[in-house]
């Protein structure tokens, strides 16, 4: 976690969860289930800075909402 990108940070926290702890290969598989809350204090960002970075990724196909989760 030491990139100064937000949204490197928060794909490197996500893919930790998906690979690591639930072992799932398959994109957009994973749910997210934390919250941005969660999800900023877990990467040392702003609740903004993460709303902004999780658009930014799902424009760039890195991740995907569906009403209102996030999926990775």
């Amino acid at each position: 976690m030491s990139s100064n990108d937000p949204e490197a940070k928060i794909l490197t926290l996500l893919d930790y969860l998906k690979f690591t702890i639930y072992k799932l290969p398959n994109p957009y598989e994973y749910e997210v289930e934390l919250t941005r809350q969660q999800i900023a204090d877990l990467t040392g960002l702003r609740v903004e800075t993460v709303i902004r970075s999780i658009k930014s990724l799902e424009k760039k196909e890195k991740l995907k909402i569906i009403n209102r989760k996030v999926w990775r």
